[in-house]
């Protein structure tokens, strides 16, 4: 007799009322065109202050030390703003304020913004030994401990994606073993950011060899779940260190960015801790952290599209990082130009930075290992499917086809449906 059991409980809608938002404000801007991130309050109907302020931090050029969360307050007629305790945010709105606690800002000087990842200069001062942020909410990022599995390697795993299989062995959110595949913190997509903000000083091997590049390192990867990799390349969740109380050390969670149209990934994933053997290096964590934060800016860029606003972005002809002024059309143009950052055809649906946290294959395709992604599809000739009429042109495309030879959509063939 075959015991039956019982289907699972649908998670999807166990409660119907989605989780408000929380703006987070530049003081220097109209009211209605000054929304730097808006973040959804799933932190206890609050967010965490240390998340809030890092993530605004990253938006206003590295404000970690001089920026701080405020509220405004009309004294005597006049804008005044009272900094906020370092609790939970549960208020509709807060101002991120930089510099000295003067009123009102000054609106000729106000401080230049990040719009985009490549934009965006790393922090390194942050992680140097005895550094100057002390207990700064920035700290909760440097004083957060994983604990590295203590593996050796045997010499034939030469390989970083094979090391990190490894020493992962599990999904590092779930423990799943099945369905499982590598996934970069700093997509691959990023390499040009990642070279030039000289970021293999936090990999195994800081001079890669082999014709291999640093991005691939194995301290910049980890193993996941398929669909879990998917949400992180979509910015759905982040990993983030926060405090339990304010005498332990600060833990490694799973944070919820967009929860969706159902509380499914709340329920399931929101302030869950990672598995405690996390080899990863945390620079690198906090630098998908910040990808994924940035991709999130977007509601400055929509109001007001005349108004000026200081922008600091990278002059590739100078190979400098420069504060330039510009409009919020230029701003919105400048975001979503077309990059080449990967070696393959991009969509032209899609916008560049999106495109860029997706396109997170492990390695490069000349590599010829594209296991991790394939989702157990079989490559065929396009020639099959196209007309007979139709003359060749060179080589034949290949199309992904499925275990039922039917076409399997990738990432790129997904969200251009979406």
């Amino acid at each position: 007799m075959v015991v039956i059991r019982p289907k699972l409980t649908d998670i999807s809608q166990q409660e119907a009322r989605p989780p408000r938002v929380v703006d987070f404000l530049h003081p220097a801007y109209p009211d209605g065109a000054n929304v730097l991130l808006t973040l959804y309050a799933v932190d206890d109907d609050g967010i965490d202050y240390d998340f809030a302020h890092t993530a605004c931090g990253i938006i206003c050029n590295n404000a970690f030390a001089e920026g701080w969360l405020a509220r405004r307050l009309q004294v005597d007629g006049h804008d005044t703003y009272q900094p906020v305790p370092r609790e939970l945010l549960k208020d509709e709105s807060y101002y991120f304020c930089v510099g000295q606690n003067t009123s009102p800002f000054d609106l000729a000087s106000p401080y230049p913004i990040v719009t985009r990842f490549d934009d965006w200069e790393f922090p390194h001062q942050i992680w140097a030994p005895n550094s100057e942020y002390g207990e700064r909410p920035i700290s909760t990022w440097t004083r957060c401990q994983i604990s590295p599995r203590g593996t050796e390697y045997p010499g034939a795993l030469s390989d970083p994606k094979m090391v990190i299989r490894t020493r992962d062995r599990t999904c590092r959110v779930t423990t799943c073993s099945e369905a499982t595949e590598v996934a970069h913190l700093v997509p691959s997509a990023n390499a040009s950011w990642f070279d030039r903000n000289r970021m293999t000083r936090y990999c195994s091997s800081p001079i890669p060899s082999g014709g291999r590049s640093g991005i691939d390192d194995d301290k910049n990867g980890v193993l996941l779940r398929r669909d879990l990799h998917w949400l992180l390349d979509a910015a759905r969740f982040v990993f983030v260190p926060k405090r339990q109380d304010d005498e332990g050390n600060p833990v490694l969670l799973v944070h919820v960015l967009q929860p969706g149209a159902t509380t499914e990934l709340l329920h399931l994933y929101h302030n869950r801790a990672l598995q405690s053997a996390l080899s990863v290096a945390m620079p690198l964590l906090f630098a998908r952290f910040a990808l994924s934060i940035l991709k999130s800016a977007a509601p400055f860029l929509s109001a007001g599209e005349q108004q000026q606003c200081k922008v600091r972005v990278f002059d590739s002809a100078a190979s400098k990082y420069r504060v330039r002024t510009m409009t919020r059309g230029e701003m919105t143009a400048h975001r979503t130009k077309s990059r080449s950052m990967s070696p393959r055809k991009r969509s032209k649906a899609m916008d560049g930075e999106d495109l860029a946290a997706l396109d997170s294959d492990w390695g490069s395709s000349s590599s010829g290992d594209r296991n991790e992604d394939s989702w157990c599809a079989t490559e065929i000739s396009e020639a099959e499917s196209d007309s007979a009429n139709q003359p060749e042109r060179g080589r034949p495309r290949k199309r992904k086809r499925g275990w039922n030879n039917s076409p399997v959509l990738d990432y790129k063939s997904w969200s251009a449906l979406l």
